[in-house]
């Protein structure tokens, strides 16, 4: 497949004018700065195109910072389904990620980190080196550890559910079993455990992974093992993350 990638340092120039000059488009730069590799078949941009599209027209009004992350579980799927005919080798490629995010995706990212782009610590967002960093590749991922769109609804029904994702799944094996993740994330919205217990279920559960396949429980063999791990920590509520 043919397809447009960004360098590092094309993307970090690109950031950099976007930021400081005027509001508007930049699609000349972009394109002159963008490269195509690849083989066979042209990637189809527009399913993409249309999902950024829909995730800006779904943005609320006001900017609450408690809610920044169930907006970008609500927007997850909208990417996940816009890319679900590009091949995996398409979406190892960093390069790739810098060209969504600057191209189509530039003004959510802007709005879902806004602290670190006006302290211009833009670039872990933006850059694709870090799949729990940089908000596009974590989005595809939050879907992917689901086991995708079906259980769309799961990736935002957690509040304030950083420290959830980011530690707890997409940093750890358990993103890597779709029915402990939907186990977990279910039993995180209906006990909301604190960050100190939730942290401490996640360790139990890690320590898990040493001696037990987990990747063949199904949902409610999971949600089964997460009482069985929880036992001392149930009231401990009111997550903080």
């Amino acid at each position: 497949m043919r397809y447009p990638i960004l360098s590092r340092e094309a993307c970090a120039e690109l950031a950099d004018q976007k930021l400081s000059g005027p509001r508007g488009s930049y699609d000349d730069l972009v394109q002159e700065r963008s490269s195509w590799i690849g083989d066979g078949v042209t990637i189809n941009l527009a399913p993409i195109q249309e999902a950024a599209q829909a995730i800006r027209d779904a943005l609320p009004d006001a900017r609450q910072p408690s809610e920044l992350d169930q907006v970008e579980g609500r927007a997850a799927p909208y990417l996940y389904s816009a890319l679900a005919d590009i091949p995996i080798e398409v979406l190892d490629d960093q390069g790739f990620w810098r060209y969504l995010s600057i191209t189509y995706f530039w003004d959510f990212i802007e709005w879902r980190e806004r602290k670190p782009f006006l302290n211009r610590n833009h670039m872990r967002y933006l850059d694709g080196e870090s799949s729990t960093e940089a908000v596009l590749p974590r989005m595809y991922l939050r879907m992917a550890a689901l086991d995708g769109s079906e259980y769309a609804e799961l990736a935002s029904t957690v509040e304030r559910g950083v420290d959830l994702w980011r530690s707890h799944i997409l940093r750890v094996r358990t993103g890597t079993a779709p029915a402990l993740t939907r186990a977990l994330v279910r039993y995180q919205k209906r006990n909301q455990l604190n960050r100190d217990a939730i942290r401490e279920l996640a360790k139990r559960l890690n320590r898990m992974w040493t001696n037990t396949v987990l990747h063949i429980y199904d949902d409610s063999e999971a949600e089964a093992l997460l009482v069985e791990l929880s036992y001392d920590l149930i009231g401990e509520t009111g997550q903080d993350s």
